[in-house]
C-alpha cells in the first residue's frame, strides 16, 4: 500500500492506495490527519486498500472496487476478507447486480456475492436504495455496497 500526503490527497487527509496504485486508481481510503491508523498490506489481486483506524473503538475499513469486466471469485473475496482484522467495514463498488439489494437486474457476480455474504454471515448495510446512476443511459442500480462483520453491523447505519 502507498500513503500519499501530497499530490492527490485533499488538504488535511492522508490518501491510501493499493500497491502500484495512483491517485486516479479505483480503490482508495482518505484518512483525516491526526487519526491514528495502521495500513494493512493486502496480498490480493483485487483493487483494495485497507487500514485499521482507532476512533472510539478500533475498526478496519477496506475500500474495494471490482471493475465490471474483471474476474472475481468467492475464493479471491475470501482471501481478501480473511486479511481484515475484525470488526471491519468493506465499502465500495462491487459491480454486482441483485434484486436482493434493490437492483432491478441480476447477474452472475450478484448471485456469487449473495452466496459469499450468506456463507460467511457478513451483513450488507445498504437500505435497498439505488447507489449508482449510469451517465450515458440514465439507468440506476445498487452496485455500491457497505459490508460489515456481524459484530459491528448493529452500530452502523
Amino acid at each position: 500500500m502507498q500513503a500519499w500526503g501530497g499530490p492527490g490527497a485533499p488538504r488535511g487527509y492522508t490518501l491510501l492506495l493499493p500497491q502500484g496504485g495512483s491517485p486516479e486508481g479505483e480503490a482508495a481510503l482518505l484518512i483525516r490527519n491526526g487519526t491514528r491508523f495502521s495500513e494493512i498490506d493486502l496480498k490480493t489481486g483485487l483493487h483494495a486498500a485497507a487500514a485499521t483506524i482507532s476512533l472510539e473503538k478500533t475498526l478496519t475499513v477496506c475500500s474495494l472496487c471490482l471493475p465490471p469486466n474483471s474476474p472475481v471469485s468467492k475464493l479471491s473475496l475470501a482471501e481478501l476478507f480473511e486479511q481484515l482484522p475484525k470488526p471491519f467495514l468493506v465499502l465500495g463498488d462491487f459491480n454486482a447486480h441483485s434484486p436482493a439489494r434493490g437492483d432491478s437486474r441480476r447477474d452472475g457476480r450478484g448471485r456469487m456475492l449473495n452466496e459469499f455474504i450468506a456463507e460467511n454471515d457478513f451483513i450488507i448495510l445498504n437500505s435497498g436504495e439505488q447507489t449508482f446512476v449510469h451517465s450515458a443511459y440514465h439507468t440506476t442500480s445498487a452496485i455500491d455496497l457497505a459490508v460489515a462483520s456481524p459484530s459491528i453491523a448493529a452500530e452502523c447505519s
